[in-house]
């Protein structure tokens, strides 16, 4: 662990509550009901609420949710569907196509793995970054009990205190006092609660609500540091491996609750442990990574190490849609839209309100009887109207005609929803379902508007998935084993007789192609063809036209 002085950590915190407070100004907030914390919603934060309610969270309820169906027919066009990746050698070689074949199988292994979940934390930053404004991946390596590998000195520093215990144990057997292992020994008991998987990379979703970067820069490639908020119980911080002696020095915060044992304090407590990945050129990495713990009135050091990542660059990559370089935290476009749907929801209101209050105005003479206006009184189908004198019914009733709905409030409502589409850039037809197009020209203007807006965030989310697809291979080439990893891929052939696909399983990886595949770089793209399609209804058309 690197040294850091308290001057020197109390600045970092300084610069962290400095990075928050303006990411809350600039980007909002999204805080429910949490220990420790205010509920606040504002900015990006509300439009979660708008996405699930239709508007605001304060009681009041929307007749329509607009925003829903915008997401859901959006969103979805933008991720991949079954991702691919294809590898290619950089510098041409004879062994580089077989090679880049091996580096493509071994991503496409972690990408089809459904405990990888590469999928799901597409489709979550995607959501992120249209609803929000960015989302955020991190790529990292876990060791078996799911935390981040240590620097490589940490590392030597275990292998050695491993190898002087196995020095000891032998000692120990030779002189009597302790038994040696029996080869039928039963394998050691593995504790449930520590989450313990297998070793391997992974691509891990954060929340833009927990993530920070440096308030100086316009992009996270410009930031001179980027932290992750993780929120932790303090006795969870306690058993941590990883920290150091520091953290036994935290204390629990004075509690207003009787429900909470005195020695339970510390299993409900939580803590927001801070990991900070900051540039230093001192680091052979160009990078280094402070870990810290905070609380309302005390400041920890967990863990100050140079980062053990070899990338090129941050282990974070953020997607943003709509990023110009005027400002760090971008706006989304449920943000710019949000005033329009208030719009549209209180013209609705002032319909309805008008719907639920309309009742059938008739006007009659005097010579309706009393019994005949007690008849009009009431709604009872087939009543008699008796009508005094000579005059017929026509003479002496007559139903004033008014409009239910006036014409011109929907018209303004459609108005409004137009903006709407024009700004999200979806057709009315794919939004509602239904058309004003008089003509297949008319639709077919309108779905090229929406296939240039598409294609646009199409390649934004595509060029994203290249940069983390494009990590994750250095992170697994610096620290997995490709030695006898066996690689199998579905041939596309199905069996006569079972109907089933075939596979197809090619030679283990020797140490001989391990070893040159980890040495050698490779260009990684996943293939825009694996993108999920708008429509099946859009492919049939355009196979038909062309």
């Amino acid at each position: 662990m690197i040294r850091i002085s308290p001057d020197e950590l109390a600045r970092w915190r300084a610069e962290i509550d400095l990075g928050v407070e303006f990411r809350d100004k600039e980007f909002g907030t999204y805080r429910k009901e949490q220990i420790g914390a205010a509920p606040t919603t504002t900015l990006a934060g509300r439009n979660l609420d708008y996405f699930e309610q239709g508007g605001r969270s304060d009681g009041y309820e929307p007749p329509l949710n607009v925003v829903y169906p915008i997401v859901k027919n959006i969103v979805p066009t933008l991720f991949y569907q079954n991702p691919r990746v294809n590898a290619t050698p950089v510098k041409r070689s004879e062994a580089g196509a077989d090679d880049a074949f091996y580096v493509s199988e071994l991503l496409n292994q972690d990408l089809k793995d459904v405990d990888f979940k590469f999928k799901s934390t597409l489709q979550t930053t995607v959501f992120d970054s249209y609803v929000l404004g960015y989302g955020v991946v991190k790529i990292g390596y876990a060791t078996e009990f799911g935390q981040d590998i240590l620097p490589t000195e940490a590392e030597d520093k275990k292998k050695l205190k491993d190898k002087l215990k196995e020095g000891v144990d032998k000692l120990l057997e030779g002189i009597g006092l302790k038994q040696p292992k029996s080869e039928e020994e039963e394998p050691e008991k593995v504790n449930a609660d520590s989450s313990i998987i297998s070793e391997r990379a992974y691509v891990q979703w954060v929340s833009p609500f927990d993530f920070v970067i440096d308030p100086r820069a316009r992009d996270i490639t410009d930031a001179r540091w980027v932290a992750q908020k993780i929120c932790k119980t303090l006795s969870a911080v306690k058993k941590d491996r990883r920290y150091g002696a520091a953290k036994h020095e935290l204390t629990p915060e004075a509690v207003d609750d009787d429900r909470i044992p005195e020695t339970f304090i510390e299993d409900f407590q939580t803590v927001d442990v801070w990991e900070v990945h900051y540039k230093d050129l001192d680091a052979p990495t160009g990078i280094r990574v402070l870990t810290f713990a905070a609380t309302m009135t005390q400041t920890k050091a967990l863990m100050h190490d140079d980062s053990a990542y070899d990338i090129g660059g941050w282990q974070y990559e953020w997607l943003v849609l709509n990023k110009h370089g005027h400002r760090l935290y971008p706006i989304s476009t449920i943000s710019i839209i949000r005033p329009l749907i208030d719009r549209i929801n209180s013209s609705f209101d002032a319909i309805l309100e008008r719907v639920d209050k309309f009742q059938a105005k008739i006007a009659y003479n005097d010579r309706v009887t009393p019994e005949g206006e007690t008849a009009l009184d009431d709604p009872t189908i087939g009543n008699r109207v008796k009508v005094s004198g000579n005059d017929n019914v026509q003479g002496a009733i007559a139903v004033i005609s008014m409009e239910q709905v006036q014409a011109d409030m929907l018209g303004f409502v459609q108005r409004v929803f137009d903006f709407v589409v024009l700004i999200v850039g979806l057709t009315q037809a794919q939004l509602t379902g239904l058309s004003t197009a008089q003509t297949a020209t008319e639709a077919q203007i309108g779905q090229g508007g929406q296939n240039t807006r598409r294609s646009d965030e199409s390649n934004v989310v595509g060029d994203f998935t290249n940069r983390v697809v494009s990590k994750l291979w250095k992170t697994k080439a610096q620290f997995q084993d490709f030695e006898d990893n066996d690689l199998s891929q579905e041939s596309g052939t199905l069996d006569p007789m079972t109907g089933i696909q075939s596979v197809q399983w090619y030679p283990p990886i020797d140490s001989v192609r391990s070893a040159r595949i980890k040495s050698n770089k490779f260009k990684v793209n996943v293939e825009v063809s694996t993108m999920q399609k708008p429509s099946l209804e859009i492919v049939r058309q355009q196979f038909e036209g062309f």
